[in-house]
Formats: C-alpha cells, structure tokens, sequence
C-alpha cells in the first residue's frame, strides 16, 4: 500500500514528530473503481424501489453492499489519511488520522523498549513474490510490539524509520533474531565470549567487566548499562562496548579499545544515515583516508572477529576499520556486523586519577560534551 513515501520529520524540543501520507497511484483506480461499483449498487435498489420486487432482490446484493462500503472507506482513508510517528521523552504513539483506522495504532512506554527493527515479510501470488516491511519494537521483557505495517514496499524508507526513532531514543542498534539484513549462520559450541583478565588489585567498579544491568558511578550520577557489546578480534585483543543511561535518560556511548596491554577509551556517537553517506565508504575497496567534516582521517587499524551482544549467546562476524585524525583525538570507526555497516565518530579521552563527568552528555550535541580525568583502573 505505502511505496516510496517521503517522510515529513519534525524534531524539537517537544519531541520527535514522523508522518507520511498514505496516498498512492492506485488510489486513482479505485476511485473510478468505486464510483461504477457503487453507482450500480444504488441503481439496481432504485429500480428494485419502484416496482414490486420480491425480497431476494433486495437482500441478493447484500454482499456486494458490503464490499462497496468497505472498498470506499479503505479508498478515502488511501486518498486522505496520513501515519503519524509521535515520540517524546515518555512514549512513542503510533496513530492513523483523519479518518479513523481500527488496527495499527500503538502507544508504547519508551522506558520498555529495548530494540526498533525491520522485519521483511514474503507474499507469494500468481505474478510471483511481493515483499513488505514492517517495523517492530522488541521490549525489554522479551515481547514484541508492531509498530507499522501498513504494506510499506520501499526497505529502504523502513529502516530510515528505525534509524530516526533509535537515534532520537538514544537506543545503540544490534542485531535481532529474524530482522531484515541480517543473515546469521548457525551457531557453534565452540562460540564464547572471551574472559577478560583482572588485574590484580583492580575495583570491582571495572567497566571492562561491566555487563548488561550493572550500574556504574560517574561523579555522582549513576548510569545503568543498558547493552554491551564485546569485540573479540582474531589478534587476541579484546574492545567493548558500552550504553549508558541515567534516570534522565541522558546516555552514554563508551568504546574501550585494546592494544596487548595498553587500553584507550573513546565517547562515540552513533552517526545518522545521512553522515554516513558523506563518508562514501566501500569495504570491499576501503580508502586509506577521507575528509569528514573538515578532518582529515587516516587507516589505522583493520579487524576480524565476533561481536558477543548482551542479550545473545550467537556471536556475530565482525571486521572493523579504525581511521585516526592527524592528532589522534577524533576516531571513525566503521563496524561490519554480517555485511551490515554502523559507523561511529568518537572522542579520545586521557586516562588519569579519576573518572569524572563534568556535564552530562547530549549525544546529539557534540559541542557539549565535556568528560576529562579517566581512570585507567576503571577502564581495564
């Protein structure tokens, strides 16, 4: 029904607000359409109330009032109604208007949602496949809500759903069973997540050793892990991870990179589709450097390996590109999980007698980020 739709976004400091229309060329022909049907419908009880027909010629066409009806209401809902996305700091709502739509509608605490994601679903008919892409949230206690299907054909503008409401709701994407660009292969017994050696005499606040669910304080605030991810790459090192969030739900985005001994520390963002592209990155030819954003970025790593997610025992294929500014301050990592690419821009952060949060972090916002004095115990 919904093809290649433009998505109308507003964000402010009310919210995140996404709509589009449902009109498509079909609704031309239903429109005629509607017009004989009915038409016919309406002379056929005219003539029938000026004579004497017996009962059967009223009731005979009973069914075919019914289509009428439906055929026409489905056709002004196609022709007027728009899906509305609304999301604010408490609830994404899901809702059809002008005209009332009895199925699709959604109102979500955004507190219970773990993870959006795109789902394809396959129709076969005589002219062969269809294909349509729903939009599901899968919630904290492991059920599923959908979001959106309304027979969107165009994948592309789905997960361009997905990525505005993840991005507005601070949610780091990984992968989930079943969602659509994501092709597994089995797993194996032999699969498991690396053990990350203590240091001796090292706290128990380690945020190397931080999992899903634990707390961490940062200057007072405490912040809880709302997903981790391990890296374990084929040289032995070991990167994690982490999303943070507060009561507030003010997140947190820290990368913990491994080298042998030497552990470094990165705030990360997640960088929209849009930046992405500007990137122009091709993994099968990847560039020694780019330009992004007035920076100059050069390769300087390249790994393979498995991603541990938090919430699943399957490891994920992974190879990562990590590209450097001149100074070394300003990251671009580039991260393929089964063919699929997330880039993140981050931050080096200096490791020295304290962990400290001096302001708390707007993701969104770079030029308000503050964070100074790592502690290179809590980091390991």
């Amino acid at each position: 029904m919904i093809g290649d739709k433009k998505l109308d976004v507003i964000e402010d400091e009310y919210g995140l607000s996404i709509q589009f229309s449902w009109f498509t060329p079909m609704a031309y022909f239903l429109i005629f359409f509607c017009i004989g049907w009915d038409s016919f419908l309406l002379f056929w009880y005219t003539s029938a109330g000026g004579g004497d027909a017996p009962w059967i010629v009223y009731v005979f066409p009973l069914i075919h009032v019914a289509v009428g009806i439906g055929l026409t209401y489905y056709t002004l809902c196609l022709i007027f109604n728009k899906t509305h996305i609304d999301v604010d700091d408490k609830h994404l709502w899901v809702h059809h208007s002008p005209i009332p739509w009895w199925k699709g509608n959604v109102d979500l605490p955004v507190n219970d949602i773990d993870q959006i994601y795109v789902k394809e679903e396959k129709k076969q008919g005589e002219d062969g496949a269809s294909y349509t892409y729903i939009l599901l949230a899968k919630l904290k206690d492991g059920s599923t809500e959908k979001l959106l299907d309304i027979g969107m054909t165009d994948s592309e503008k789905v997960l361009q759903l997905e990525e505005l409401i993840e991005n507005y709701l601070g949610i780091e994407d990984y992968p989930v069973r079943g969602e659509y660009g994501r092709h597994r292969t089995a797993p194996t017994t032999q699969a498991k997540r690396r053990r990350q050696k203590r240091r001796i005499n090292a706290p128990s606040t380690s945020l190397m050793n931080k999992h899903t669910g634990d707390e961490a304080a940062l200057d007072g605030t405490y912040y809880r892990i709302l997903h981790d991810s391990q890296y374990d790459w084929k040289n032995g090192n070991s990167d994690k991870l982490l999303q943070l969030s507060d009561d507030a739900n003010n997140s947190l985005l820290i990368y913990i990179r491994q080298n042998k001994g030497v552990y470094g520390s990165y705030l990360e963002e997640k960088l929209s589709l849009y930046l992405s592209n500007e990137i122009a990155f091709d993994q099968t030819k990847p560039a020694n450097q780019f330009s992004f954003q007035d920076i100059q970025y050069q390769l300087h790593d390249f790994s393979e390996g498995e991603t541990f997610l938090s919430d699943q025992q399957a490891p994920i294929a992974t190879k990562q590109w990590l590209y450097q500014s001149v100074s070394g301050q300003q990251n671009i990592r580039i991260v393929s999980n089964d063919n699929m690419l997330t880039y993140y821009k981050g931050e080096s952060q200096k490791m020295d007698d304290q962990f400290d949060l001096d302001e708390t972090l707007d993701l969104n916002r770079p030029e308000k980020r503050i964070i100074n004095n790592w502690d290179e115990e809590d980091l390991v």
